[in-house]
């Protein structure tokens, strides 16, 4: 290990951990440990120090000089030749033989142990500082990021939160400086990792939408349901107190304001509003929306839920909507089919609903233009 290098490694962990370099060498020199613990079968002691003045790290193999030897591994008596090897040391009745630090360990090693042995000394404050904040959201910066998960420095620094991959947004890695909000979902007193850390979690949506949304934190509107693919769609069905406010419109906000804010940081999943019906039939036709629904119906002595929609709004309600009509089918424990007036005429079917135009404009207008559509035409 190169003095320079091995100094300079220990005053940027310093900075970035922003810890002391006293601390820093002390957590190498139990990183080297533990290390030499795992590799050696039946390990002898090692004992590792900081040359101040040379600036590197020094490890020795210990023996304690005795009388009589019961632990071959650990003691040897003073008539023993080790004690003739030019550089032996003997300090308060041991033997310190020097080791090349090389052969026992290297940087690529030391780092993630170092890392180890840094949350397990601080820990103990993490659990004190996080746990008032399990279950809810915090703001984090991506500090670090692994193959199978990311360390995130929480509240400007405070704290190190446990990102697993399983609670990635999408496929691709974060990236290093990435801020975002996270659910604090557990902080644990023991373990690898105190704070973990979840965004595809359905309860880390929900915190998100109280916090974005005035009306559902204040209970005016209520989250009766969420229809969710995490990562590429969900569907919150809300209802609110007042029958005269407009559910879906004070979700989404001012020229969708709120809904942007969530969506950004949902990142590419798809956030939809539908308003609770107590009737399943229009239930259904809301959850679809925008796909235009002309009416609801079945086949005689069939159980599978037609759904009837113009040959244009089938292409788009089995590309865009299709993931939806699974979630609806799962909520519900029906079976969806999607069919055109052409496809059933000559079916004798059962009408089971149809839409009000008045009721289908007004529910549809604070979607685009071009969705708004008119069941009457």
């Amino acid at each position: 290990m190169h003095i320079n290098t091995t100094y300079q490694l220990i005053k940027s962990l310093a900075e970035r951990e922003k810890i002391a370099e006293s601390r820093v060498i002390e957590l190498f020199i139990s990183a080297i440990q533990e290390i030499y613990q795992q590799k050696v079968n039946d390990p002898k002691e090692l004992r590792v120090t900081f040359d101040a003045e040379e600036k590197q790290f020094l490890a020795y193999q210990v023996y304690r000089i005795v009388e009589k030897v019961n632990d071959p591994n650990q003691e040897i008596t003073s008539r023993n030749e080790l004690l003739q090897e030019e550089k032996a040391q003997i300090q308060e009745n041991c033997l310190l033989l020097p080791l090349d630090l090389k052969k026992i360990t290297t940087y690529e090693e030391i780092l993630p142990q170092f890392r180890l042995c840094l949350q397990k000394s601080q820990q103990k404050k993490w659990y004190e500082e996080f746990l008032p904040l399990q279950g809810k959201i915090v703001e984090g910066t991506v500090h670090e990021v692994y193959p199978r998960y990311c360390l995130v420095s929480l509240l400007g620094g405070k704290g190190i939160g446990y990102w697993n991959k399983d609670e990635w947004l999408s496929q691709k890695a974060p990236n290093i400086g990435q801020q975002r909000r996270f659910l604090i979902k557990e902080v644990k007193k023991e373990g690898e990792y105190a704070v973990n850390l979840v965004c595809r979690d359905e309860e880390f949506l929900r915190k998100l939408l109280e916090i974005e949304i005035f009306e559902i934190n204040k209970r005016e509107i209520i989250i009766r349901d969420i229809l969710r693919q995490p990562g590429a769609i969900s569907k919150i069905i809300v209802s609110g107190k007042d029958p005269h406010i407009n559910v879906k419109g004070t979700c989404i906000g001012k020229g969708g304001e709120r809904v942007r804010i969530i969506k950004k940081e949902m990142e590419k999943e798809r956030i939809e509003f539908a308003e609770w019906k107590e009737n399943k039939n229009e239930l259904i036709a809301e959850l679809l929306l925008p796909t235009n629904v002309l009416y609801l119906c079945k086949l005689q002595e069939k159980k599978e839920l037609i759904v009837v929609v113009s040959p244009e709004q089938k292409s788009l309600s089995l590309s865009l909507e299709g993931k939806i009509i699974q979630l609806i089918e799962d909520y519900l424990k029906i079976k969806i089919l999607i069919q055109t007036p052409e496809e059933i005429k000559e079916k004798n079917v059962v009408i089971l609903w149809t839409p009000d135009k008045r009721d289908w404009q007004e529910r549809t207008k604070t979607y685009p233009e071009k969705h708004q559509y008119d069941p009457g035409q």
